[in-house]
């Protein structure tokens, strides 16, 4: 097939139909998890915390790489501060306004100093906006010091060790979803009949005996026309694992559902 990555996985399928041929024919594929992401770092810092285990299963949201956040700390605390600060001043203008426009609805003052007070209330208040503004980013700036898994899986690689400075956008991890599967195969024009879209069929372990569960899996897409001399058409299914067994890079074989046994496996914990 030519075809290779890290996370493939040569698979044979072995596919049958009632009414066609038999089965026993196979068909070169390769098996990725659907999704495979490398989480960069949004701020710069020294890592202070890592995985000791660069392949631990974890959580969504749980943070994965931990960076530095003194000077993001207090950058956030000084933020936070100026506006606390900028809206004790906003209470004094609004309450200095008052005073004001108290006396000027009894023609104690003149316009020029109502419109003073009316100016200086604006001002208050778009410096509270401002200082608000500036308060939100540093937090969200110190929030991007842990560094979190966008969804849950298995971790790949963790890429800095602990005491090394990460540069924004550098890739902190690789993480991938273990619970869900792409396997593609590219097969002869001349077969493609063996397939349709929305077909179900069974993923089972290569070796007899093993411990993992039979998947169902269904036929996602096959290619409008043949790639390559060798005239092969592109076909994707999709298989879930609740059990959590299965693996990117494990092989097995595809084949037609055997009844209750995708049930036994699919059920498995």
């Amino acid at each position: 097939m030519g075809r290779k990555s890290g996370w493939f996985a040569l698979l044979c399928l072995a596919v049958g139909a009632a009414g066609g041929p038999p089965s026993g024919f196979e068909f070169a594929a390769e098996v990725v998890a659907v999704r495979d992401v490398r989480v960069p770092a949004e701020v710069a810092g020294r890592v202070v915390q890592r995985p000791e285990n660069e392949t631990a299963a974890v959580k969504a949201d749980e943070v994965v790489v931990a960076l530095d956040d003194v000077f993001l700390a207090a950058a956030s605390q000084a933020a936070q501060a100026a506006a606390d600060r900028a809206v004790a001043q906003e209470e004094w203008a609004v309450l200095e306004f008052g005073r004001i426009k108290k006396l000027f609805d009894r023609k104690t003052v003149g316009e020029a100093e109502f419109d003073q007070g009316t100016l200086k209330l604006r001002e208050a208040r778009t410096r509270v906006i401002a200082a608000k503004a500036l308060a939100h980013e540093a937090e969200q700036r110190l929030a991007r010091t842990r560094i979190r898994a966008p969804f849950a899986g298995k971790l790949v690689r963790i890429y800095p060790q602990r005491g090394e400075y990460l540069q924004i956008g550098a890739t902190a991890f690789r993480i991938v979803d273990d619970s869900s599967f792409k396997i593609i195969a590219y097969v002869p024009a001349d077969r493609i009949g063996l397939l349709k879209v929305g077909q179900k069929v069974a993923v089972a372990p290569e070796r007899a005996g093993s411990p993992l569960p039979v998947l169902e899996a269904t036929i996602f897409s096959i290619a409008a026309a043949a790639e390559g001399r060798a005239r092969t058409i592109r076909v994707e299914a999709r298989a879930r694992d609740a059990s959590g067994r299965w693996r990117p890079g494990m092989t097995g074989r595809l084949g037609p559902v055997m009844q209750g046994a995708v049930r036994r496996g699919a059920d498995e914990k």
